[in-house]
């Protein structure tokens, strides 16, 4: 332990004479250690202490500013751009002044009643209100009556094959003034006034029709005209040679027969039972000749 105080001691005396030269530097002194050509650029940065000649982290050299540095780029430098106005938008146009209302009606005063319009029934109207066990002479009576005294058809059932014409007389029509007609299923020949000052329609209806009407305005009032028309079919069903009863009570009684769809919709209804008796009635009965005084 002798032989070693010697040594420990010469390397206190080191440790402590480093110490106290790096202590004892002054800034300068550290600055010119940290730029000495001595130190290579591969060699570390030592940023602690250590033991020996302390030196300084290396540093980049300061460069003084320049003046222009200090002012701005003249592409960098905004112009002032002027504010927009605020937008304020035009006033409304002005409202048309509303329209003067008619002065109102005094207290009491009852208001004009509309044209009501008389629908007058047909024979498939009839057929359809009927009973249905009526006898075969009951429902041939439901085409043959006339539809009204006041409107008067020539002949009483008018065949729809798209020439033959059929004429309605209007008896009872005041007013010096022509009716004003509207025609359903039919087309107007003429419109004229017969020897008895009766006003007389001339119209062809359309062929394959069942159904048609004329629709009368005069002197404020209205009426639905039905029309007796029908098709022609071959009704003879138990082929002996005429159209009797038998022939009807073969169609009431076979009503899955296609022979029997005689309006040709598909279907057994009173259409069918009508266009049976009018074409009975074509049969079995003189047609009645056209007004006097209609041409």
């Amino acid at each position: 332990m002798r032989e070693l105080n010697p040594f420990l001691i010469l390397v206190v005396l080191l440790f402590l004479v480093g110490f106290t030269s790096s202590s004892l530097l002054g800034p300068g002194a550290r600055v010119a250690a940290a730029q000495s050509p001595f130190v290579g650029e591969d060699e570390a940065e030592d940023t602690g202490l250590r033991f020996g000649p302390a030196t300084l982290p290396r540093t980049a050299p300061v460069v003084p500013a320049s003046p222009a540095a200090e002012e701005p780029a003249a592409a960098e430098v905004e112009e002032s751009v002027p504010e927009a106005p605020e937008f304020v938008p035009p006033p409304p146009p002005p409202r048309p002044a509303a329209p003067s209302r008619p002065a109102a009606s005094p207290p009491g005063t009852p208001a004009p009643k509309a044209a009501e319009m008389q629908s007058l029934p047909g024979p498939l109207e009839r057929l359809a209100e009927a009973d249905g066990a009526a006898s075969f002479k009951a429902r041939l009576e439901l085409v043959r009556k006339p539809v009204s005294s006041d409107f008067v058809q020539q002949p009483m059932v008018a065949v729809s094959d798209g020439a033959t014409p059929v004429f309605l007389r209007f008896r009872n029509l005041g007013g010096s003034e022509p009716p004003n007609l509207v025609l359903s299923d039919m087309k107007m020949i003429r419109l004229s006034r017969n020897g008895g000052g009766h006003w007389v329609l001339e119209a062809v209806p359309r062929e394959g029709t069942w159904e048609a009407r004329v629709f009368v305005i005069s002197q404020g009032k209205m009426w639905s005209v039905p029309v007796v028309v029908t098709p022609l079919r071959d009704i003879d069903f138990d082929g002996n040679g005429r159209v009797d009863e038998a022939d009807y009570q073969l169609f009431r009684r076979a009503e899955t027969d296609p022979r029997f769809d005689l309006s040709g919709d598909g279907e057994r209804g009173v259409a069918d039972e009508f266009i049976f008796l009018a074409n009975y009635l074509l049969t079995s009965q003189p047609q009645t000749a056209p007004p006097v005084g209609s041409r």
